[in-house]
């Protein structure tokens, strides 16, 4: 799992349905917004080699640009909008080499308390 550390960069499409992060393993991972889980499900990419250090929407929500740290490799991922959702599960999805689908864990907690609880 992940620690507080291991997300280094986020960005939000424009329109708000869509969360794209990159973490400390080179790992570029889509996920729909809001997530109001913790351990949210999500689609997975590799291809870094080291940690991503920068990830953007492009204007028009249809690309995403990631920028590695160490291998300073600049990806471009087109935004696919099918009939399945980025946490379908994932023996209903089928995945593209360097894609996974990463269903939330067994009874997932909610990402945040309600307040005064």
């Amino acid at each position: 799992g992940w620690d507080r550390t291991d997300v280094n960069t986020v960005s939000t499409s424009g329109d708000k349905r869509l969360v794209v992060l990159g973490d400390d393993f080179g790992d570029v991972h889509l996920m729909n917004s809001p997530c109001i889980i913790q351990h949210a499900p999500r689609r997975a990419y590799s291809g870094h080699s080291s940690h991503v250090a920068d990830i953007t929407f492009l204007l028009d929500d249809q690309r995403v640009i990631s920028a590695g740290g160490h291998d300073k490799a600049l990806f471009q991922f087109r935004v696919e909008h099918d009939p399945y959702s980025a946490g379908a599960a994932q023996s209903d999805v089928s995945t593209r080499p360097g894609e996974s689908v990463k269903p939330p864990p067994p009874n997932p907690k909610r990402a945040w308390k309600e307040f005064g609880v």
